[in-house]
């Protein structure tokens, strides 16, 4: 568990039973996911760039949607 909070630390912001908390680091987690896709499509019209961004992109997407998915896991008291 130790290593989850260490490489996902927001995951684990949003509080048991408090919906509230919830909710700000879900749109957090959604705004980041939005921004680096948006990135994603400006950097995939480079020929050369656009491998390695999409790489990096999809690895940053995944963490995205691990926060999130913590997140929501953290508030029902599941980790």
């Amino acid at each position: 568990m130790d290593l989850l909070k260490k490489f996902w630390p927001l995951g684990f912001k949003a509080k048991k039973g408090d919906v509230v908390s919830l909710i700000v680091w879900l749109v957090i987690g959604i705004i980041f996911c939005a921004v680096v896709g948006w990135v994603i499509g400006l950097v995939a019209s480079l020929p050369i760039i656009s491998i390695f961004g999409g790489i990096i992109g999809l690895l940053m997407e995944i963490y995205g949607l691990v926060n999130i998915i913590l997140c929501v896991l953290s508030f029902l008291g599941k980790v």
